[in-house]
């Protein structure tokens, strides 16, 4: 799974699994990190696909259709389409959650789009209302139901404002190309302020560029790859801001963890962060344009509204954000309540 699946995953079984009559089966591939399932409720039951590299359709079938005759379960919610999922028994009540925007990922779309009809009982989820608008063109029969992704809020703290003379700003993200941090460091040599620090968690294929940047920059004092963390209620409370101007995204998690640790936002004025963040609790930008990059972290030096814009920036999170919220919505959807 991917860091952002995996959260929802975690967050929306155990929620569901705090439902008494409610019984929490997760299918998983089997992958190098398993941290997750120290995170689930110890009544979820977790099973487990050997990753192989080849096959992996003809594996999914079988290990599917023997596990859902065991398991018997009334819904089937599903993250993915292209792993096998299309051969699942066609006779159960199906929930699709679409956690890509068309635009991203086209082919993947079109193959959806060919075996969807096929399953005679499923309802679609989009995880953002910028990920229905593009997927209504490709799924024009369907009613697709807009659910945001939630976190919980006990697992993070709202950070207590400390006197330091750094400025900590801080993305968590996988290092690609369209997560466009190169434009932030390229902005950053242009701020003169040597307490400025930008820590960068996260890997990927663009990792080695983005060093070779920090390197060409002469910024390795002030800019830090740090690595991958699967802990980041530990990390952002020792930051002042949140940044990520990617393109591309569906529904960022990182962004509402960091909102619920009371950071305020930078981020782009692309779609679906309007959506996320509002002026009262954070800054959009244009992603490409590095004076607005530069203005906004200016502006953000000032203790008492990086503090004004942080605790609105929680307060969104408990109103929309939570995994309450987001569990709630998906027990309408499963037992039709959905309103």
């Amino acid at each position: 799974m991917k860091r952002g699946i995996e959260s929802y995953t975690i967050s929306l079984a155990n929620k569901l699994a705090e439902k008494r009559r409610i019984k929490v089966v997760i299918y998983a591939w089997k992958g190098e990190n398993r941290d997750f399932i120290k995170r689930l409720n110890d009544n979820i039951l977790i099973r487990t696909l050997p990753l192989l590299r080849y096959f992996q359709k003809i594996q999914a079938y079988i290990f599917y259709h023997i596990w859902l005759k065991i398991d018997n379960p009334s819904k089937v919610i599903f993250n993915f389409f292209y792993h096998g999922e299309s051969f699942l028994p066609k006779n159960l009540k199906y929930i699709l959650v679409l956690h890509s925007p068309p635009s991203t990922i086209p082919n993947r779309y079109k193959f959806i789009k060919q075996k969807i009809n096929l399953f005679k009982n499923l309802e679609i989820v989009a995880v953002s209302n910028f990920v229905k608008r593009e997927s209504e063109t490709i799924f024009p029969k369907h009613k697709i139901n807009v659910i945001y992704n939630g976190i919980n809020l006990n697992q993070f703290k709202l950070k207590k404002v400390k006197d330091s003379p750094n400025l900590r700003i801080v993305t968590l993200s996988a290092l690609e190309e369209r997560k466009r941090i190169q434009n932030i460091i390229l902005a950053l040599k242009k701020i003169k302020n040597p307490n400025l620090r930008f820590h960068i968690y996260g890997d990927g294929p663009y990792k080695k560029k983005i060093k070779s940047l920090i390197n060409k920059e002469n910024l390795q004092k002030y800019v830090k790859l740090k690595g991958v963390t699967n802990e980041p209620e530990n990390i952002f409370c020792d930051y002042d801001i949140f940044i990520l101007i990617s393109k591309g995204e569906a529904f960022p998690i990182s962004p509402i963890e960091a909102m619920s640790c009371g950071l305020p936002l930078i981020v782009s004025n692309e779609e679906p962060f309007d959506e996320i963040v509002s002026k009262d609790c954070g800054i959009l930008i244009d992603p490409n344009n590095q004076k607005q990059i530069i203005d906004s972290i200016l502006l953000l030096e000032d203790k008492t509204k990086r503090k004004d814009l942080g605790i609105s920036a929680r307060s969104k999170v408990q109103q929309h954000f939570s995994d309450t919220t987001m569990g709630d919505m998906y027990i309408k959807l499963i037992f039709k309540k959905f309103i």
